[in-house]
């Protein structure tokens, strides 16, 4: 972990998707809370389903994204910024004011709406980027690679 920090505060880019997204929020103090967590299947539960979500394209990291797509959540956080120092937070993808499903089940949307789904951070002289979905699943739409691959080169 310390080697980890010591890369991130050097400079370095670290990228998290989905589930890994509790490492740099519980062991790097990433100050960003999972709205989701401790949720019950009847408070909140989406299996696997296509979601609506907005892309701010004017942010490097979703670059070439349209201003509105689809997502998939597979067991995602969903994340609101709750850092003191918010102006080096991002989001960069959020999920719809309204009407996220597009395909699936979901149950308790409004846990979602509005929520970020993907959270850029600097920390130090680098930056966490944490992509609360599967960018990268092969179930996942491919446009969203385009996040993945965005981050990494930014």
């Amino acid at each position: 972990m310390t080697a980890i920090r010591d890369f991130v505060q050097k400079g370095g880019t670290l990228v998290t998707l989905n589930g890994a997204a509790a490492f740099p929020v519980d062991r790097l103090g990433i100050g960003v809370r999972n709205v989701l967590a401790g949720k019950s299947t009847k408070e909140f539960w989406s299996p696997g389903s296509t979601l609506r979500v907005t892309y701010d394209n004017t942010n490097p990291i979703a670059y070439g994204m349209p201003a509105r797509g689809l997502a998939l959540y597979l067991d995602s956080p969903a994340f609101e910024i709750t850092a003191q120092d918010a102006q080096n937070y991002e989001a960069v993808v959020r999920y719809q004011d309204r009407d996220l499903l597009e395909s699936g089940w979901l149950v308790g949307e409004d846990n979602l709406t509005r929520r970020a789904a993907v959270v850029a951070a600097k920390s130090g002289e680098g930056r966490v980027i944490l992509i609360g979905f599967p960018a990268q699943h092969r179930a996942q739409m491919h446009g969203t690679y385009k996040l993945l691959f965005n981050a990494l080169v930014r």
